[in-house]
């Protein structure tokens, strides 16, 4: 099944927020900054522990996504037609 590529805001990491994060220090979603991501492929979505986002699963990696999972589900959904 082929997808049209989907631009989604995805919460990302301030800088050295990786090597923290490796370190097991928790960092507030809060202190995230929301960058539009243009994806070409997701294999899955689910519900984020975070209130109002969603989890994208794209090629092994996981994104959170600052959209309710239905928002999410109907963004993707009015984006492509599956046959």
């Amino acid at each position: 099944m082929n997808m049209k590529p989907i631009e989604l805001p995805i919460y990302h990491l301030p800088d050295g927020g990786e090597q923290m994060e490796e370190m097991g220090i928790d960092i507030p979603i809060e202190d995230c900054e929301i960058v539009p991501i243009l994806f070409f492929n997701i294999n899955a979505i689910g519900r984020a522990s975070y209130r109002k986002s969603s989890v994208v699963y794209s090629n092994g990696r996981s994104f959170v996504c600052a959209m309710t999972l239905i928002a999410l589900k109907n963004k993707i959904y009015s984006n492509n037609t599956w046959d």
